[in-house]
């Protein structure tokens, strides 16, 4: 076993028995005469709760997440196209329903595993993996971070700006592929004879065509940040949505079965309830029956002795 090897055991242990289960390792490298490794092994601190799980659902639940990741790219590269003004909103649609999926997926998946390593799947628990999961998937350098399955701490997710969300070039090739409004042209008739002063105004106005190009590009820019924070904000209520959305197909199966359960035991309890009485009458009747056969050994004893008493001599 060389340092690669126990880490990745390490960091699949369960989260309580970290250290233990680190200084176990680091044991079985220094007896093996890797002491460098096992030294660099001991500087390894415990992961977050939340970097944990999230390492655990990578190892346990990778098609999930990479289905998730493959749904945002395809998103993101919907929402892109809009932007720029060459998408269709008919295929922009398919591809949120497809993220939606992904997304409620996911968070089963994420409890899933968490039940199964003993962890109880609370909201903040979910919700700490997949933020992990969608910081992964709006950069490459998180992206690899995340599907290593070594992460010791929540990734970031940066500025919530234009460039963070939907890639570093989609506010440039936004602004590059909207119109340009260009204010109309009037040239001057060839009979019209130049004055002195026309110099000066012909550059005044060359000024103020592009001021107002300016303002017109900045304009763009800006309406093409809100487009794009409207779909940041769209993807984000579908994500939260699906998640509400599967916590409440948690809580109607729960109850589902709380409310088997006490079916179950009202019927248990009704046929308990049978038996007692039917055990009562049968005391009743078995009672009756005693104090009748006494009474017949008491008068059959009382004849016996009558008989004993008055016989011939």
């Amino acid at each position: 076993m060389d340092l690669s090897q126990a880490t990745d055991e390490l960091l699949a242990a369960p989260w309580e028995g970290f250290v233990e289960t680190r200084g176990k390792l680091a044991d079985e490298l220094a007896r093996a005469g890797k002491r460098d490794d096992s030294r660099a092994l001991k500087k390894i601190r415990r992961p977050t709760a939340s970097a944990w799980a999230t390492n655990q659902v990578v190892r346990r639940a990778r098609p999930a997440v990479d289905r998730y990741l493959a749904a945002s790219d395809e998103l993101r590269a919907r929402q892109a196209a809009l932007v720029g003004g060459g998408g269709d909103r008919a295929a922009y649609q398919p591809a949120a329903e497809a993220f939606r999926q992904a997304t409620a997926a996911l968070t089963q998946a994420v409890r899933k595993v968490l039940e199964h390593g003993g962890r109880d799947p609370d909201r903040a628990q979910i919700e700490g993996v997949m933020a992990n999961v969608r910081a992964g998937a709006l950069a490459d350098d998180r992206r690899a971070e995340l599907l290593a399955g070594r992460l010791l701490g929540d990734l970031a997710t940066g500025e919530a700006g234009l460039e963070t969300v939907f890639g570093a070039s989609l506010a440039a090739s936004a602004a590059a592929t909207a119109p340009v409004v260009r204010q109309p042209h009037h040239p001057v008739a060839a009979h019209q004879a130049p004055r002195a002063h026309e110099g000066a105004h012909g550059k005044g106005e060359s000024d103020a065509h592009t001021k107002r190009e300016a303002e017109a590009r900045a304009r763009r820019e800006a309406h093409a940040r809100q487009v794009a924070a409207a779909a940041a904000d769209e993807a984000a209520a579908r994500e939260a949505a699906a998640a509400a959305t599967t916590e409440a197909d948690h809580a109607r199966a729960t109850r589902d079965r709380a409310e088997q359960r006490l079916k179950d035991a009202e019927a248990a309890l009704a046929e308990a309830r049978a038996a007692v009485h039917e055990a009562k009458t049968a005391l009743h009747a078995a009672e009756r029956t005693e104090k009748e056969r006494r009474s017949a050994a008491e008068r059959a004893s009382e004849q016996r002795q009558s008989l004993e008493k008055h016989a011939p001599r």
